[in-house]
């Protein structure tokens, strides 16, 4: 296409649907003459109308295909396809871990056996661990402690400790179950702005620069995020890294560092934003699933804040008021400890050296 719309010298211009009813209508006038009724209650005005708003839909697809086509613009499946030209997959999400603790009221007088593959989930079942193999509640004991996975993987895996209290699956002898500590380890599938900047640069042919470095560091397991500075005064460069071992990162560092420039790893700063907040709750469930639903949208927004990213009050009270069970925020505030957000349009300022993280939060359901 080529012209004032479609691709242009200056991108790809959607047509949207005001221009096209204008353009429509300039069209059939000068076919039929200006004295057609085009207004909006004849059927040639409601039937321009129709055909008007079918094509600016068909527009918004067209620059969804054209903007799919390019590393910078390209979202999700489309993005996986050019990384793939490269030799370069996605990360996929990681399953949570944890331990799981079978338990009776009074000692058994007998072995109680809980099989490999044993379900269990939180309160409304959103979530379902299986026990990583056999245990055995002896005989005279009180409990087994015995190692689980959740069948969903990411970051919501990752529950706080007594979240996990129902038995999906009947076990003869125990009565109860619950998590003593919080399980761990699950992460989300790479994020687009990772994957693209892995896919933008070879790693064979590259180093010696910030974005090889962030590109090469990113390409480690483990690795969630990357920010890579310099220092130009002193010669130095600093790698802050989010995630990976130790080992693997200094030796990714020692390979793709400039000569001469000394290249330090750096751990970033925890920033917690703590957040007190009341919602009003469904009345279909309980007021410490909703709490702990919450909690767990929280952990997840925080666990995908880039190094140095700035907390918005929007963002933390969209998570709030979509979190399952809530029916209205009734009132919000988070902080740092120096910063208070308590209005939307405000934002906590991250260090370049720093990544907010989950604080200690107060939430009142009601």
């Amino acid at each position: 296409m080529t012209g004032e719309y479609g691709v242009t010298a200056t991108g790809f211009v959607v047509k949207d649907f005001s221009a096209i009813k204008a353009s429509m209508t300039e069209r059939i006038r000068e076919k039929y003459g200006d004295d057609v009724d085009l207004s909006d209650t004849t059927l040639a005005g409601q039937l321009l109308q129709v055909f008007a708003y079918e094509l600016a839909a068909h527009w918004q697809v067209v620059e969804s295909v054209y903007y799919s086509g390019y590393l910078n613009t390209s979202v999700n499946s489309n993005l996986d396809a050019i990384a793939v030209v490269q030799g370069i997959a996605r990360k996929p999400a990681t399953y949570a871990e944890g331990t799981v603790r079978f338990s009776r009221s009074t000692a058994g007088t007998q072995d109680y056996i809980i099989e490999s593959g044993t379900k269990v989930s939180n309160v409304d079942g959103t979530l379902i661990f299986e026990t990583v193999g056999e245990g055995t509640l002896v005989t005279g004991a009180l409990y087994v402690d015995i190692p689980v996975v959740c069948t969903t993987a990411g970051s919501e895996g990752n529950v706080t400790s007594g979240i996990i209290t129902t038995m999906i699956d009947t076990v003869s002898g125990i009565e109860s179950v619950t998590n003593p500590d919080p399980t761990t380890e699950g992460t989300d599938a790479e994020s687009d702005p990772m994957l693209r900047l892995r896919t933008r640069v070879p790693t064979s042919g590259s180093k010696a620069t910030m974005v090889a470095m962030e590109q090469a560091l990113a390409a480690i397991t483990g690795v969630i995020e990357v920010l890579v500075t310099e220092d130009t005064e002193h010669h130095t460069v600093t790698c802050y890294v989010l995630g990976g071992e130790d080992a693997a990162i200094n030796e990714v560092i020692a390979a793709t560092r400039p000569c001469g420039i000394v290249a330090s790893l750096a751990r970033p700063n925890p920033v917690p934003v703590a957040v007190t907040t009341t919602v009003m709750k469904a009345s279909t469930i309980t007021a410490v699933e909703v709490s702990a639903n919450i909690r767990a949208a929280l952990e997840s927004y925080f666990g995908g804040l880039e190094i140095s990213g700035s907390v918005a009050y929007s963002d933390i009270i969209r998570a709030v008021a979509n979190t399952n069970g809530v029916e209205n925020v009734n009132a919000l505030t988070a902080t740092d400890g120096t910063t208070v957000l308590d209005a939307l349009g405000e934002t906590i300022t991250v260090p370049t050296n720093g990544i907010a993280t989950d604080g200690t939060h107060i939430i009142t359901v009601v």
